[in-house]
């Protein structure tokens, strides 16, 4: 039995057939998550103020910027970014430990944490 593979013909011996087709159907799963995960990365844009935010998410991207908090004192800021910029503060990233630098583009204070904004079309 033959598959043609994107880059090349497999061939499969049929008493390994269900085995071979499980293997490759893992690595083309594989191929599809690190494609996805690079396409991701390559929609997050690093914003240092309000302007910078707002031309990220202008553009279809996801805007990373410091932020004062994820918790009640940050509402009046994620609501600015809802109401004025059309968007909405996503959370931040389970899977990176981000240390945030500087203050909040939009009160000002000490950010606590790296967050990141988003359009939902």
């Amino acid at each position: 039995v033959f598959i043609r593979d994107k880059k090349e013909k497999v061939k499969l011996k049929i008493e390994n057939l269900v085995d071979d087709i499980k293997n490759l159907g893992a690595e083309y799963d594989a191929r599809l998550l690190e494609r996805a995960d690079e396409f991701f990365s390559s929609k997050i844009k690093n914003c240092k103020n309000k302007e910078e935010i707002k031309s990220a998410l202008d553009d279809g991207n996801i805007a990373q910027f410091n932020f004062c908090s994820m918790e009640k004192d940050g509402v009046s800021c994620a609501g600015f970014i809802e109401k004025e910029l059309s968007a909405r503060v996503m959370g931040i990233r389970a899977d990176k430990n981000e240390k945030p630098k500087g203050k909040c583009p939009f009160c000002g204070k000490e950010a606590k944490v790296v967050a990141y904004a988003g359009k939902s079309y």
